[in-house]
């Protein structure tokens, strides 16, 4: 039983980061692409918060400046939001195990 609530606690511990990061890289590189100064600072506040207040403020902020996106960038923020999708489904996957574990052992 210990065994799985661990497992299941570092699936989500996990995901939990791979979805800041993922998060991080994206708000960086829209950012930068509209001309948005301190870029990473923006990155860095839009993951903040337990009520996504950086990301809401990064996105009124945001509305002040024209997208400048070229194809590359595009792709990169593709690729981000993909992995982005997949850690929410894992840390679904864990959250979902650690309340089978809980109620079932």
């Amino acid at each position: 039983m210990n065994i799985f609530i661990i497992i299941s606690l570092l699936i989500c511990f996990i995901s939990a980061i791979g979805i800041a990061y993922n998060l991080n890289k994206i708000v960086y590189i829209d950012a930068k692409n509209r001309g948005i100064k301190r870029a990473k600072l923006w990155s860095f506040i839009a993951i903040g918060g337990q009520s996504s207040e950086g990301l809401i403020l990064y996105l009124i902020n945001r509305r002040k400046y024209p997208s400048n996106i070229d194809i590359k960038d595009k792709e990169k923020i593709d690729f981000h939001k993909r992995r982005l999708y997949i850690f929410l489904a894992t840390i679904f996957i864990g959250f979902v195990l650690l309340i089978a574990t809980v109620i079932f052992f």
